[in-house]
């Protein structure tokens, strides 16, 4: 079983990625782009699910394949490059809402493009692209074609060099074989790959589901669907190709 000695490490990451989102939404108010990324409930399960990411690390399986040498998550996906769709689902007390998002990964995440949507026809022009390489993250307004920038390692300032901390919330940290204290197992094929997906229940009620390939998240869920306060995470499509100008500003001003 995996030491927890590095939880620590995760659960400020987690709390990173959770204030990147409000921070991200701030800088598109208030800041180059006109447009906000999604409403600040949204924001809030991203920050929750990185969260129950965190926790659930803590109870995988010794890897070395899946670890740093100083027993810290390795920050990295298991493919070199891909494009996912994911839809999330969250229920509260006014219903069902749904929002999907899609990203774009290039060097194992290294590069890495996210923009949002919500199915009822509210677009968001937002886009975010990470490039820990360059040490940059651009934020981009679609519709008005602006983009403004800072530093990768000045807005993860507690971040280990080389570390590309933004993949928290889109990392798979079990791998493929092995099992997890307490949940049980089962393999489903979601968006076209065979993903392990592990299960902690309570007197008959699904607590938590998680479940990847690869190391990519391709499934999470948290509560009973259609129950007030339900979170859940869906890979609806994947493929390992990209578009070739995934990553260009070509065509975009830069802000102020």
């Amino acid at each position: 079983m995996k030491n927890c000695r590095s939880l620590s490490g995760v659960l400020e990451a987690a709390n990173q990625v959770k204030n990147s989102a409000v921070e991200a939404e701030n800088h598109v108010q208030h800041g180059a782009c006109s447009k906000s990324l999604k409403s600040r409930a949204n924001l809030l399960i991203l920050a929750f699910l990185a969260l129950f990411t965190a926790f659930v690390g803590c109870n995988k399986p010794n890897d070395d394949e899946n670890d740093n040498p100083n027993g810290d998550i390795l920050y990295e996906f298991g493919v070199e490059k891909g494009t996912i769709t994911y839809k999330t689902t969250v229920w509260d007390e006014n219903g069902k809402n749904e929002t999907t998002n899609v990203v774009i990964f290039d060097k194992k995440g290294r590069q890495f493009l996210m923009t949002t949507h919500t199915t009822d026809g509210d677009v968001s022009n937002f886009a975010i692209i990470y490039d820990v390489d360059a040490d940059k993250i651009f934020y981009l307004d679609t519709g008005v074609k602006v983009y403004s920038e800072e530093g990768y390692y000045a807005h993860y300032h507690n971040a280990n060099h080389g570390d590309a901390v933004h993949l928290l919330y889109y990392l798979y940290i079990y791998d493929d074989e092995g099992n997890v204290s307490g949940a049980s197992k089962e393999q489903r094929n979601i968006a076209g790959k065979q993903c392990n997906v592990f299960s902690w229940n309570y007197d008959g009620l699904s607590l938590a589901e998680y479940g990847g390939w690869k190391r990519i998240s391709f499934w999470m869920q948290l509560g009973t669907p259609e129950t007030n306060g339900y979170q859940g995470r869906e890979a609806i499509f994947f493929s390992e190709e990209i578009p070739a100008d995934a990553f260009s500003l070509e065509g975009y001003t830069k802000g102020n």
